[in-house]
C-alpha cells in the first residue's frame, strides 16, 4: 500500500478534519499487504492514526483508517449511539464496534 494512496484518499484523516476514511487498495500477494499495513501502523499509531484492514477479496482490500481517540468521541454521541445498538453493533468501545463492522464485511 502506497503513501500516495493513503493521501489520496485520507487526507481529511490525516489532517485530523476527519474521524476516518475508507478505500480499496488492490495486491498481489496478502502477506506483503499485510506486512505493509504492520509498517504503517507501526509509524501512525504515533501520530494518533490506526489502519485496519477490513476486508480481502479477489486481491483487493478494503482499507479503513481513523483516529481511535475521535471514533470514541463520535460513538459517544446520542444519534449516532442509538442508530449503532439499533444495527446491533456494541457500544463498549470503538474497536469493538470496528471488529463487528468487520464481521459483517466477512472475515479478513
Amino acid at each position: 500500500m502506497s503513501e500516495e494512496l493513503i493521501v489520496r484518499y485520507c487526507s481529511p484523516t490525516l489532517a485530523g478534519m476527519k474521524t476516518g476514511n475508507m478505500f480499496n487498495c488492490t495486491y498481489s500477494d496478502i502477506t506483503e499487504m499485510r506486512d505493509s499495513i504492520r509498517r504503517w501502523n507501526k509509524l501512525l499509531v504515533k501520530k494518533g492514526l490506526r489502519i485496519l484492514p477490513l476486508r480481502f477479496q479477489n486481491n483487493r482490500a478494503l482499507i479503513y483508517i481513523y483516529r481511535p481517540s475521535r471514533l470514541s468521541r463520535d460513538l459517544r454521541h446520542e444519534t449516532a449511539s442509538r442508530l449503532l445498538l439499533e444495527l446491533g453493533y456494541g457500544m463498549e468501545t470503538p474497536e469493538r464496534c470496528v471488529v463487528q463492522l468487520k464481521k459483517r464485511l466477512g472475515e479478513c
